[in-house]
Parts: C-alpha cells; sequence; structure tokens
C-alpha cells in the first residue's frame, strides 16, 4: 500500500496541470474559430458594427479654448441623448456619421476634428467639463453606425483649410469613389436557388366500397325526388271543414211584416207630403164589420 500512494499523486498531480492547459487549448481554439468567422468588408465599404477606441475632450482644453464651445462645422457642441458630438478623422468617418454604442441609447454625431486623431480610428467623445473627460478616459467599445455621413461635404470643408497640416492629410486621405455602408448579416447571406414551380403529382384514385350482394338492390333503387316526396306528404294532410259564409250586415235581409197600409195623403198637408206607414192592421170602424 505505501508503494502506490507515490503513484497515485503524481498521477493526481499530473491531471490538475493538464486540465487547464486543454482548458486554455480549447478557449484559443474557439476565438480563434470566432475571428476566423468574422468576414472582412469588401473593397470601398466601412462595416457598420466596429469595435474602436475612444476617447474624451473638452472644449476648455488648452488647444480648443480658442474655438470655445463651438465644432468644426461652426455650431455649437452638444450633449444630450439624441445628439452627442464627437470628433473624428473625416477621412475614415465623415462629417455627419451617426453611430450608437453597444449597450446605450444616446446618438453621437461626427461634427468636429482633432489633429491627434488623423491617421487613427480612434473617436474623439465630447463632454462638458474636464472632470467627465477624465472619468470617460480611454474606452473600446463596440458601435453601430446609425449613418454613414458626407464625404464630399467633408472634401468642400476641408478644401478652404489646407493650411494646416493635419487638414491636408484628411482631403488628401478622402476616398474619391462612393463608399457604401456593409452590413455583414444582411449583404453576406448565400444566394438562395430559386425553385421553378413544378406540377403536383397525380394521385392514385381512391378504391370504390364493395357492397354486399343482399344491399345492392338498395343502393341501386333511384333516390325518390325531394319535391315529389314532398307533394305525397301535402296531399296526404287532411283538408280542414270549410267554414259556413258569414253573414252580410251592410244589407241585412227583409223581414216579412204584416200587411202595410197604402200611402195617405193628409188633406190639409201641402200636396205630396206623405205620412209615415203603418205597420199595423187599423181597427175596422163602425159599419165596416
Amino acid at each position: 500500500m505505501s508503494r502506490l500512494l507515490p503513484l497515485i499523486s503524481t498521477c493526481l498531480i499530473s491531471s490538475c496541470l493538464t486540465l487547464p492547459a486543454a482548458a486554455n487549448n480549447s478557449t484559443q481554439s474557439s476565438a480563434d474559430s470566432r475571428k476566423q468567422k468574422l468576414p472582412s468588408p469588401p473593397d470601398g465599404a466601412i462595416p457598420k458594427y466596429q469595435k474602436v477606441r475612444t476617447t474624451a475632450y473638452t472644449h476648455t482644453e488648452s488647444d480648443h479654448i480658442q474655438y470655445g464651445r463651438k465644432n468644426a462645422l461652426g455650431t455649437r457642441l452638444r450633449l444630450d441623448k439624441y445628439y452627442t458630438s464627437a470628433a473624428s478623422d473625416w477621412s475614415k468617418y465623415p462629417v455627419g456619421t451617426k453611430f450608437r454604442m453597444k449597450g446605450k441609447d444616446t446618438v453621437y454625431v461626427i461634427d468636429d476634428y482633432g489633429s491627434a486623431l488623423v491617421g487613427t480610428g480612434t473617436i474623439d467623445i465630447y463632454h462638458p467639463t474636464k472632470r467627465a473627460m477624465w472619468n470617460w478616459g480611454v474606452r473600446h467599445v463596440e458601435i453601430e453606425i446609425i449613418e454613414l455621413g458626407d464625404f464630399e461635404k467633408s472634401r468642400e470643408i476641408l478644401a478652404e483649410r489646407t493650411r494646416w497640416r493635419h487638414c491636408r492629410k484628411m482631403l488628401a486621405a478622402i476616398p474619391d469613389h462612393p463608399v457604401k455602408l456593409w452590413n455583414p448579416a444582411i449583404n453576406d447571406q448565400p444566394d438562395i436557388p430559386v425553385k421553378s414551380p413544378t406540377a403536383e403529382p397525380d394521385l392514385p384514385e381512391a378504391p370504390l366500397p364493395e357492397i354486399a350482394p343482399e344491399m345492392r338492390l338498395a343502393y341501386l333503387r333511384p333516390i325518390p325526388r325531394r319535391d315529389l316526396s314532398r307533394a305525397v306528404l301535402l296531399d296526404s294532410v287532411p283538408v280542414a271543414p270549410a267554414a259556413p259564409p258569414t253573414p252580410d250586415l251592410t244589407n241585412p235581409p227583409a223581414v216579412s211584416a204584416p200587411e202595410v197600409e197604402e200611402e195617405e195623403r193628409s188633406p190639409a198637408s201641402a200636396p205630396g207630403a206623405i205620412f209615415r206607414k203603418r205597420a199595423f192592421t187599423p181597427i175596422p170602424r163602425r159599419g165596416e164589420v
């Protein structure tokens, strides 16, 4: 047993030493594979997503005191959520370029430049105070370019300021060909061949159900029409007796009455005057019985 203990201890130590090395190799291989997966932008294109180096500046610095709170366009430097001034090399990020940092909603706009930024991809973020500038320091951040600026406008502005060396460098480095914004998630999609529409295959017909011999007669018997069966049903319904005619009350029938005395005329009345008819038998007078 005492001989096995040194062997077990050496095996454990060797395994502990090899595990971190294997882990480091796996992480390095994964990082290398990620680097290989990132596609490179084509010529004359600026990638939409980049990782850049950023610094900070303020208007109270010694090299910016003569310009005060104004940027290279002559307008006021701004700092808010929808527009924050930033400086860069205009041959890489032209004036008017809008971008957003990863994890932030603030929109940064390139409206300034600096002599220390020429020839680099560094972006200078404006801050209103020196304390805020020092707190920012140097940061490597991932940005998303929302809108690419105008190289022609940058060329026009720098052409009027060729007496400064850094302006001449930026003017000479501005590309002559048109530059577009390149999004690898959209522009590098493989071309999917469009399939031509094909006719659907003919499906086999379903077999007819087998009918038993005793059911064939009932199956072949013609089905009565709906209208004929309905007529038979209507004829079989008993008819109700006709109601007696209602009497006409507007012209009542004549009622038999006793003998009506003929019309009498009063001699005293005017000619043509007729008394009402008497509907009773007069009493016989004396001598008429």
